[in-house]
């Protein structure tokens, strides 16, 4: 059933962001297309959402970056997940595309969606994640956050 299938999927997604961490560019590319064609296949949506992501972010730090794919994966997870409610990748998503935007010089969109997921995360109670999206929205004022946590 869904859930048999659903594991291996999961670790497939898993699989391709560690590939990528580690540099390994064409076999993180080659699990995010696989596990894009098991979701669309299977109708699995959520872990669709997520493997739209996973292959924008594969997309968006390749050698040579697919920008534009890279780019239309983000809007498309960013509002699967939206839909389905999936609020830690729709922080996510908005966290990548804002960094994709900020590589691509389109600074005033970048920060509108790194700030999206700054505030998503802080609202998530992810202070991490927090962290490191407020970090690429405002890169001096982010030892301010920083601050202000440790008063707490």
């Amino acid at each position: 059933g869904v859930q048999t299938c659903a594991l291996p999927i999961l670790a497939i997604t898993a699989a391709s962001m560690v590939l990528l961490l580690c540099g390994e560019q064409a076999r993180a590319a080659q699990a995010a297309a696989q596990v894009l064609e098991l979701t669309s296949q299977r109708e699995l949506r959520g872990s669709h959402a997520r493997a739209l992501y996973t292959s924008a972010m594969v997309n968006a730090n390749a050698a040579s970056p697919d920008t534009k794919r890279a780019h239309g994966q983000f809007v498309e997870s960013l509002t699967l997940a939206g839909k389905l409610g999936m609020l830690p990748l729709v922080a996510q998503c908005h966290q990548g595309f804002g960094l994709l935007l900020k590589r691509m010089q389109r600074a005033e969109e970048a920060e509108v969606h790194l700030e999206k997921a700054a505030k998503l995360f802080q609202s998530m109670v992810m202070p991490m994640d927090w962290h490191r999206a407020s970090a690429h929205a405002h890169p001096t004022g982010a030892s301010a956050g920083r601050q202000a946590e440790s008063n707490d």
